[in-house]
């Protein structure tokens, strides 16, 4: 028994030694432990809050940079050929400007009445909504086209460029008519024979850069120039020869009225004031006819109600053109493309408009115009008129 208790003893010490051990062991790897963290967390908030002990700042998103836009190129300026004028006697005559041996028309924004001309369009537009697709183009003068800034400046004449942008934008507002601007294509072509000088028309050639402008908006091809056969009439004395009470200038240097067949062939029916009927020829020759009217070869002159038909196509579209006298020169191009071309002189027109062009099955409309006549009160009353019948 004895021996037994003292070996139990002895064991027990042991244990108890042991666990001291480890006691010790424990607490001195708790001590050095707790030293290594606390200098691990001293060393990181010296680090972290060093700059007046603020906290972490929270994480933020990315910000979002936008690209560098491409800077605009500045556009070069295009420079239009501008006749000479050094030299040339200039003198105002009345309503014209005698520039050397040619005379222009000058042109001055009538707001009210513009604004009407503007408002009879919209009206047109709106009454042929979903029934025809309605086109507008606004004739410069030679003034606008031909002459230098300079002069017209001098001249004190208005800007037609800036009357057109603001009956474009009116025209368009709320609207699906389509503008045809022409301006600039008659600037590219300012040194070429585009406007006679001795009468306030374009001439054909002129007209026939707005019809190439006009088949773009329209969706079909234009033709070439090359491809029609023409006709020229010398010795043409205009309008302006005779507001000029004959000028000397102006008679010693005389138009000639170049003419462009249409390559299909074609039937031409008009219908006078007085309400005859007569059959006709889209160009017609006056090389006998006086001075002062040889402009008549397009289309028969102005008459109220003209229908052309295109012989070769048995089947097409159809147009009416609104117009007054300028339009006469610009119509001859329009053959080729559609099966009739209706042609409508609003300033003796006495007929229906919506219900005519709903009877013809007409696919487009155009009304083509002078800038003279968008501030010309009366022409714009006799076109409100025909447009709201």
């Amino acid at each position: 028994m004895y021996r037994r208790n003292s070996f139990s003893y002895r064991s027990e010490r042991k244990k108890r030694r042991i666990r001291a051990v480890i006691g010790v062991v424990l607490t001195a790897a708790v001590i050095i432990l707790s030293a290594i963290a606390f200098i691990i967390i001293k060393n990181n908030r010296d680090i972290l809050f060093e700059k007046g002990n603020q906290p972490l700042p929270t994480k933020e998103p990315v910000p979002t940079v936008a690209p560098t836009a491409t800077p605009t190129p500045t556009p070069t300026p295009v420079i239009y050929p501008e006749k000479d004028v050094a030299g040339l006697n200039i003198q105002k005559l009345g309503s014209i400007l005698l520039v050397g041996d040619a005379a222009y028309q000058y042109y001055a924004f009538m707001k009210g009445a513009t604004d009407h001309y503007i408002e009879t369009i919209r009206t047109a537009a709106k009454r042929l909504e979903g029934i025809a697709n309605v086109y507008n183009i606004l004739i410069p003068t030679g003034m606008d086209i031909i002459l230098p800034k300079s002069v017209r400046d001098e001249a004190g004449t208005g800007n037609q460029l800036e009357a057109m942008e603001y009956i474009y934008g009116g025209i368009t507002d709320g609207t699906d008519v389509i503008p045809v601007p022409i301006y600039e294509t008659l600037k590219e072509h300012c040194d070429e024979y585009i406007y006679f000088r001795t009468d306030h028309h374009w001439t054909a050639l002129g007209a026939y850069y707005a019809y190439v402008q006009f088949a773009k908006a329209a969706g079909f091809e234009p033709e070439s120039i090359t491809d029609y056969e023409s006709v020229t009439f010398p010795d043409f004395l205009g309008s302006f020869y005779t507001e000029s009470k004959k000028n000397k200038n102006l008679k010693a240097n005389p138009d000639d009225v170049i003419a462009y067949y249409p390559n299909a062939q074609a039937t031409l029916r008009f219908t006078e004031k007085n309400g005859n009927v007569m059959d006709w020829f889209v160009i017609s020759d006056v090389s006998k006819w006086k001075p002062g009217t040889k402009y008549s070869t397009f289309i028969g002159g102005d008459n109220p109600y003209t229908v052309i038909e295109n012989q070769e196509m048995e089947e097409g579209p159809s147009i009416v053109v609104l117009k007054e006298s300028f339009g006469n020169a610009f119509v001859p191009f329009l053959v080729d493309h559609y099966k009739t071309v209706y042609v409508i002189d609003y300033r003796y027109y006495q007929g229906e408009f919506k219900s005519f062009i709903e009877e013809k099955g007409v696919r487009d409309v155009l009304f083509l115009n002078n800038m003279l006549m968008t501030g010309t009160q009366t022409l714009i009353d006799s076109l409100n008129k025909v447009v709201t019948r």
